[in-house]
């Protein structure tokens, strides 16, 4: 099942490359342009969400260190560094 749909991807990616094969000069640059454009956008949002994995990190890291938990393991359960849990609790 896995190969199938492996295969699938492969030939699925063939036809674009194919169509994409067949377009004018100015049909590649507005391609490309926009293919940039999804990336950029893609990443800022990709950044985004990493941004708020991080800050709901820091905000269980706090309840965390209030319920008296040490440093250490608030580090290890949050994924965040220990300097910045320790940071935290200062």
């Amino acid at each position: 099942m896995k190969q199938v749909e492996e295969c699938d991807k492969v030939l699925e990616r063939l036809f674009e490359e194919a169509e994409i094969a067949k377009f004018t000069t100015q049909e590649i640059r507005e391609y490309e342009t926009n293919k940039m454009a999804y990336r950029d956008i893609k990443t800022s949002i990709d950044t985004a969400k990493r941004e708020g994995r991080i800050e709901a990190n820091i905000e269980t890291a706090q309840r965390l260190l209030a319920m008296g938990l040490p440093a250490e393991q608030v580090a290890k359960a949050t994924q965040l560094p220990l300097d910045k849990v320790q940071n935290l609790s200062n």
